[in-house]
C-alpha cells in the first residue's frame, strides 16, 4: 500500500511513485506485485483534523478486507496521517517513509514499526552561500506555500540563521497561491534583495 501526501499530477509525487514502483519491480522481478495507491492531495486540500478523520474512515471502509505486507508513505503529511491512523487501518503492517522534513518526528517513531529516510537540507551551507554572494544586502525573504514542509524548513532556518545570518533581516512569506506570494513580496515594507524559494504548491 502506498500513500502520498500530494496529488498524482504533482511532479515531485509522480517521480517518487515511479521510483518506488520501479525499484520494487526491479528487486522482485519474479513476483507479480499488487500495489494499491492513495493520495491525500494536501497541496490542494487543507490537512485538517476533520479531513484526516474523513480520510481514515474512507480507507478503513475501502480496505476493510485488505492487509498489505508493507505500507509506504511519502512526505510529511502522509507520515503524520499513518502515524495516527495506520495501526487502526492496517494493523501490524510495517511502515517505510521517504521525503520527510520534520526531524522532530523521529523521537515519536522510536520503538515503533517505522523505517525510512529523512530529507535533510543543508541549510547552514545555503545560508553561508547567501552571505558570500550577497555581502552587502540587508534583507533575505524566504517564501513558500505555508504547508507542513515549509513549516519544517522555517524552523530549521530560524535555528541556523542566528549564527549563519546574524546581520540580516529575515522575512517569511507564505501562501498556497504563488501569485499571492508575489504580491506579498511586492508589498513588503523592506526592500527585498534576496528571495529564497523553499516550497511551492502545485
Amino acid at each position: 500500500f502506498i500513500l502520498h501526501s500530494y496529488h498524482q499530477e504533482y511532479p515531485w509525487t509522480n517521480q517518487e511513485h515511479q521510483g518506488l514502483v520501479g525499484a520494487l519491480n526491479k528487486h522482485f522481478p519474479e513476483q507479480e506485485l499488487s500495489i494499491s495507491t492513495e493520495y491525500l492531495d494536501t497541496k490542494r486540500l487543507a490537512f485538517t483534523g476533520e479531513y484526516q478523520t474523513f480520510f481514515a474512515r474512507y480507507l478503513s471502509h475501502k480496505y476493510a478486507d485488505y492487509l498489505p505486507d508493507i505500507v509506504f508513505v511519502s512526505d510529511d503529511n502522509a507520515l503524520q496521517f499513518i502515524k495516527h491512523y495506520g495501526e487502526r487501518i492496517f494493523p501490524g503492517a510495517p511502515v517505510v517513509f521517504c521525503g520527510v522534513n520534520d526531524l522532530s518526528v523521529a523521537k515519536q517513531l522510536q520503538g515503533r514499526n517505522f523505517y525510512g529516510v529523512f530529507e535533510v537540507k543543508d541549510i547552514p551551507a545555503n545560508l553561508n552561500l547567501i552571505s558570500q554572494l550577497f555581502s552587502t544586502i540587508e534583507t533575505v525573504s524566504f517564501v513558500g506555500d505555508g504547508e507542513t514542509t515549509y513549516q519544517a524548513i522555517y524552523t530549521q532556518v530560524l535555528a541556523a540563521a542566528a549564527s549563519d545570518l546574524p546581520n540580516y533581516r529575515l522575512e517569511f512569506l507564505a501562501n498556497k497561491n504563488i501569485e499571492q506570494v508575489a504580491n506579498l513580496i511586492t508589498a513588503s515594507p523592506a526592500p527585498v534583495q534576496v528571495v529564497v524559494l523553499t516550497t511551492v504548491g502545485g
